[in-house]
Parts: structure tokens; sequence; C-alpha cells
């Protein structure tokens, strides 16, 4: 299976809400975004979706999710040439007064704290879209898509925390479904896990204070220390160094967070012997000093 409890444990997304869409008739929307990964989800009716780097606009119903993975610029729409005579109505007056087919669209961008999960999830610019027969074969009835439609919907106050926590399951039921639909032929854009890779972030993750090394790791993989950096880079997205450096800086960071513990402590228990290595790599990752994370809350980490 894909480790998502692995890679997902401290995944902490950050969602901000780029356009509702509740239109019938004849629409177009138009949305750009830089690095956040931009998620498109339809809860009711359909649209025509298209990225700039798309030959051809592809048709999504009623639970699918469209995923530009470097954000960029991409049009929802439904053509027609005749206006929206309900534009100004809410969704459940629209719902109750017409037939009019209506389609309700959710547009968001999203960020993580973990750096490790960004860069596996933008190794590919090629958008990637999830049928909603794709959900139900991977035993997803009903995807966290529709709960954040109906959060968003409902306009509730302070509802940006349970929005936040919908997308984190989301992304968990995503990576369920990437390994399910490896191929580009399941209508899928999938870079398919090294199961060998696999044993070795396992590793990293329940032991970061170990004294890894690339041999080691190799060694857990069952591979050669070339062919382990190889599939790797090509499974994640980066070196399998730089993965444990941002592991285990990430681990820090949530270990010192809003807690007075001993810095030095914190640096042997992610596998720095010398505090002022850890304090070095610490300021390079998260651009503060480790000092400086015991004074930032959870609810305030960004």
């Amino acid at each position: 299976m894909f480790p998502s409890n692995a890679f997902l444990r401290h995944l902490d997304v950050s969602s901000r809400l780029i356009c509702e869409i509740e239109q019938s008739g004849p629409w177009s929307r138009s949305v750009e975004t830089r690095d956040e990964v931009q998620v498109h989800l339809v809860s009711q009716g359909s649209c025509l979706f298209r990225a700039l780097e798309m030959d051809a606009a592809v048709r999504l119903e009623s639970g699918d999710v469209a995923i530009l993975s470097r954000g960029g610029a991409a049009t929802l729409y439904v053509s027609g040439d005749r206006p929206d005579p309900w534009a100004s109505c809410s969704l459940r007056e629209r719902v109750a007064s017409c037939d009019t087919p209506l389609t309700h669209v959710i547009s968001a961008a999203l960020s993580f704290n973990f750096s490790p999960l960004q860069s596996w999830l933008t190794a590919s610019e090629s958008p990637l879209v999830i049928r909603r027969r794709h959900w139900i074969e991977a035993g997803i009835q009903r995807h966290a898509g529709f709960s954040i439609a109906q959060a968003i919907a409902s306009k509730r106050p302070a509802c940006s925390l349970e929005v936040d926590r919908q997308f984190e399951i989301l992304m968990i039921q995503l990576f369920d479904v990437l390994e399910l639909h490896p191929l580009a032929d399941a209508g899928l854009r999938c870079t398919q896990y090294d199961k060998r890779v696999a044993r070795a972030v396992a590793a990293i993750h329940e032991n970061p204070g170990f004294n890894w090394s690339l041999e080691r790791l190799a060694e857990v993989a069952g591979l050669s220390r070339s062919a382990f950096s190889r599939h790797f880079a090509q499974a994640a997205g980066m070196s399998a160094i730089q993965y444990l450096t941002a592991w285990r800086m990430h681990v820090a960071f949530r270990k010192l967070q809003g807690q007075l513990v001993d810095i030095e402590d914190t640096a042997k228990a992610v596998g720095y012997l010398s505090p002022t290595a850890f304090q070095k790599a610490f300021k390079r990752v998260h651009g503060i000093t480790p000092a400086q994370a015991t004074t930032i809350s959870h609810t305030s980490a960004v």
C-alpha cells in the first residue's frame, strides 16, 4: 500500500478559497495561482476544465476533482449563449425554483507545512483529473470534497479549520486512488510509488534520530547505493538525504513549536550531535532559529 500515514501524518494543510461557483446556464471563470497546489471540486452538475498546458478541455462531472500541482492558469466554464436568470439567487433557491442544470464548484489553493510532500506532489506539471468512479473503485463512496463544498457553501463563521482538515483527508484519499490507478490510461497522472523506497521512508519516519547514511538507507530498501538514489529521486522528487533533512527539521519544528524544551535535546532527537549544525540546518529549512520556533503557537504556524 502507498504509505499514506507515513507521508501524511503531519500534513498540516493550509487552504485558501479562490472562488465558489454556484451557477446555472453558461458561465466562465479563470483562475491563476503561483506555486500553490490548485484544487477544483465539482459537487453538483458539470463544467468544462482546461489548464494552460492542456490541448483540449475535459468535462468535470459531480464528484470529479481536478488538480494543478504547480498552480498556474486554468479556466472552468459552461458553454452557451443564454444569460443565467438565477445568477443572483442562492444555491438553495435555484435548486428549489428551477430545473435549469446547476453547477457547484469549489476552487482552492493549498500549501503544506511538510515540504517533502509538496515536492513530491509538484514533481509533474501535468494536470491531474480524478473521476468519481476512481474514488468509488478505491472504496471511497463519498470523498472529502463533498464535505468541503458543504462547509464552504454554509458560510459558517470559523469554518476554515474544518475545511483545512477536510482537505487533509482529501489528500490522503487521493493517494489511495493513485495507488489503485497508476496508469495514464486510467485518466490519472501518477508517479508509481516504489515500495522499496517506502521501506526507507518508513525507517526514516520511525527513527529520525538514527545515524542514517545513503548506504544504510539503501540497505533497508534492498538496493545498491546508486539504484536506491535513482529510485528515491524518481519517487519522492528529491534525494534521500534531502528528504531525511526535511523530515528531521519537520519533526524538530513540531517538538519546539510553542514548547519550553531544550534545543540540544531536540537536536539529538533528530540525529544531530552538534547543536550548532542543527541550528544552521533548522534555519536553512524554516527560515527561523529553533529558539524562535518555541514562541510560535500551533494555531498561528503556517
